[in-house]
């Protein structure tokens, strides 16, 4: 019973490992798909393009302000040259 026990033991650790390394090694070759070149590069593209796009955004909203700022600065100009208007007639 004690040899049989032994052949048993040898024979599922060698079969385990073969399983394990076949296991790790499939493992292996997922994670240097996931974070291989390729796939780190594409990710790069991507925040690059989220970056860009941001950018863009960011451009847009200030042109949009500055073109807000200055219709106000007419607007306020115009008031103030009333103003001054105003006041030369009621002055004189």
């Amino acid at each position: 019973m004690g040899r049989r026990d032994d052949e048993r033991t040898r024979k599922n650790p060698g079969a385990d490992i073969g399983e394990t390394e076949q296991a790790m090694a499939q493992l292996a070759s997922e994670a240097a798909a996931l974070t291989g070149p390729g796939k780190m590069d594409a990710d790069i593209a991507n925040q690059r393009n989220e970056l860009l796009w941001k950018i863009a955004a960011q451009i847009d909203d200030t042109k949009l302000s500055l073109e807000e700022l200055e219709a106000t600065e007419k607007r306020l100009k115009k008031y103030l040259n009333q103003l001054q208007a105003l006041k030369k007639i009621l002055s004189g």
